[in-house]
């Protein structure tokens, strides 16, 4: 247990020096896109708030590689978002922003919930064609677990971003986590948390406080074992 509290507490320093020596870091797209999606209640569709929101969102997972070209991102500009976002803003998640780990893991509604999230953001997704020449054939975008949890975790805060450095983070901390992003893996991140709680809201709280924002447990949580499996 000491072993992890003070893997935590380094990590958690690291994350902080990162962002306190590089002012235009990458990894503030995150609070950017984040932070504007606090005010969610003003976007209305089509207009300029929610052009922005499109923007914001196109970013922030430019920022973390989703524009690799493998999933078709790169050849749609950002209004593609528009649909992903409407969902989002769907009253029936209201519940989903910024939900703490603590509330999160004994209620299976909202575990519920967030899965249905993720399937109709899939299923968006998938329904968007893609042409890399006129000469070609249409494609569709790829519906990744990388690519659909970070348009939550950027935005509501409430799953860790699924892809390869976060998963083999899961392993290295000896989480008992799937290649895919389902409730079992989401259980263990979330049990893990639990184990460790207290550990992880103090974690939460320096950096909250050096950020002047605050940090969801979930991208708390998602710092830590992310920088483990880098």
């Amino acid at each position: 247990m000491i072993e992890v509290i003070n893997d935590i507490q380094t990590h958690t320093n690291s994350y902080l020096k990162i962002l306190e020596q590089d002012p235009n870091h990458r990894f503030r797209s995150w609070e950017h896109c984040y932070n504007f999606f606090k005010d969610k209640e003003q976007f209305r569709q089509g207009s300029e708030l929610e052009r922005m929101a499109c923007l914001n969102l196109g970013f922030y997972l430019a920022s973390r590689g989703m524009y690799s070209g493998l999933n078709g991102l790169l050849w749609k500009d950002y209004r593609i978002y528009s649909g992903m976002i409407e969902i989002l803003m769907d009253p029936d998640y209201s519940t989903l922003w910024g939900i703490g780990i603590n509330q999160l893991a004994h209620n299976n509604a909202l575990i519920d919930k967030i899965f249905k999230l993720k399937s109709r953001l899939n299923d968006t997704i998938k329904s968007i064609p893609y042409r890399k020449s006129t000469l070609d054939q249409p494609d569709y975008i790829s519906a990744t677990d990388a690519l659909v949890t970070k348009i939550i975790f950027g935005t509501m805060g409430c799953v860790p971003s699924y892809d390869t450095h976060f998963k083999k983070g899961c392993t290295e901390a000896g989480l008992n986590v799937n290649h895919t992003f389902d409730k079992e893996s989401y259980l263990a991140v979330m049990g893990f948390y639990v184990e460790n709680n207290k550990t992880f809201q103090h974690a939460s709280f320096e950096i909250s406080n050096s950020r002047g924002m605050e940090y969801p447990d979930m991208k708390v949580v998602d710092i830590y074992l992310r920088q483990l499996g880098e």
